[in-house]
């Protein structure tokens, strides 16, 4: 079970296809398929049940199956890439997710009080992540361009396979699939 929060969306974007509820299965197909012709180096695809958080999924069954699509090279930044009947209609979507490295992530989850006192140790791996760029899972300001130049084609990648996934299915519905935008929200700003 994966689990998303909204503060590691670092890029996203959606699609409403009026008609299109019931094909949330030959999205995802469609789009794996895809990403497989293109051979996408260093890319892994994997159908997982997602939640926003332990507690939602637990104490309120909040979960939905997702593609997760994660870059052998640039480890914690992975997409979701989730397809939903909305009514009459499918939604379809991609999120960009960086998830911290776990030294982080246990830090972050101590009281306000203890984080101040482990501030020199939270500055200590701030700079070990900065010279140990081997594990990639850094964020995008301490990225060099080879760095950027991965995370835009992974990303680009995907995006394409999904939108080209999207249009077929759109046009199966006559959904007018030149009126939606095809650029993402976030700091790639992907078309």
């Amino acid at each position: 079970m994966a689990r998303i929060k909204e503060k590691t969306i670092i890029d996203q974007w959606s699609v409403l296809i009026e008609g299109a509820n019931g094909k949330a299965k030959e999205v995802f197909t469609m789009t794996e398929n895809v990403l497989k012709e293109k051979e996408t180096p260093k890319v892994a695809v994997a159908r997982k049940m997602v939640a926003p958080s332990f507690f939602k999924q637990v104490f309120q069954g909040k979960d939905k199956p997702f593609l997760v699509v994660s870059n052998s090279y640039l480890k914690g930044y992975k997409m979701y890439i989730g397809a939903t009947d909305y009514g009459k209609q499918l939604f379809v979507s991609w999120y960009l997710c960086l998830e911290p490295n776990k030294w982080i992530k246990i830090i972050e989850a101590l009281p306000w009080w203890a984080q101040i006192m482990l501030i020199p140790f939270m500055i200590m791996i701030k700079i070990g992540l900065w010279f140990k760029k081997a594990s990639k899972a850094v964020s995008p300001e301490f990225m060099d361009i080879f760095d950027m130049e991965e995370l835009t084609a992974y990303v680009t990648s995907v995006h394409h396979a999904l939108t080209s996934t999207s249009e077929e299915i759109a046009k199966e519905v006559d959904f007018d699939f030149t009126k939606v935008d095809l650029k993402s929200r976030g700091f790639l700003n992907i078309s």
